[in-house]
């Protein structure tokens, strides 16, 4: 089941799926170059792009991602780094096999 569509200004067109829970995209043009971005997400419900052309303010994340091993999180208060699934945040930027 197909649950979110985007469409992208580069011709491709992102979704999710439930049923592979994946976010996979596609060439709109000639339907070539389909590719899984990620495979097993939990509880994915929608994607959103935003054109960076239309954005104004500042994202801590952008360059060097801030220094984040992995995720990078732009929130109101700054950045804030965070870890995939089976990581944890060792100090402040570090994510490393856990004890979870």
């Amino acid at each position: 089941a197909v649950v979110s569509t985007q469409r992208y200004g580069d011709g491709n067109l992102m979704w999710t799926d439930w049923n592979t829970r994946s976010i996979e995209s596609v060439n709109i043009s000639n339907a070539t170059n389909r590719n899984v971005i990620v495979r097993n997400v939990h509880k994915l419900l929608t994607i959103h792009h935003y054109d960076d052309t239309t954005q104004t303010g500042t994202n801590d994340c952008t360059g060097d991602n801030n220094g984040c091993s992995h995720l990078c999180l732009n929130t109101p208060r700054g950045a804030v780094c965070a870890c995939k699934d089976h990581l944890e945040l060792q100090d402040e930027k570090t994510c490393k096999t856990g004890s979870l």
